[in-house]
């Protein structure tokens, strides 16, 4: 059975920089920017959303941080409320994260699930 669904690994930055120029250059309102998908943050953040309850867009960038420090918070004070968003993984007992291979693999099965 094969899946006809759109996969795109079109972005590859070196630094954060690097990245923080490409969000600049597509604008923070949605009125005043060059179209880009939405940003979905995997991060344990405050005012991230469960996984279990986020309704993924058909298109999206997925972006995951280190594994010790997560997504830098000048990355996230960049994205555009009400467009990008920041998701987490609930994680029951003492850890607050997962590995980061794993927390994308766990992002890309729920994205999936939702676009069958």
């Amino acid at each position: 059975h094969s899946f006809n669904w759109p996969v795109h690994v079109n972005y590859s930055y070196q630094t954060t920089q690097e990245f923080l120029t490409y969000l600049e250059s597509h604008g923070p309102k949605a009125d005043q920017c060059i179209y880009r998908d939405p940003i979905v943050v995997l991060e344990t953040s405050v005012e991230a959303e469960s996984i279990h309850s986020f309704n993924w867009p058909r298109r999206c960038q997925i972006m995951v941080g280190g594994e010790s420090h997560g997504v830098p918070q000048s990355v996230l004070k960049r994205l555009r409320p009400g467009f990008d968003h920041i998701v987490m993984i609930p994680m029951p007992g003492p850890h607050r994260s997962l590995n980061v291979a794993m927390a994308l693999g766990m992002a890309a099965f729920s994205y999936r699930g939702k676009w069958n």
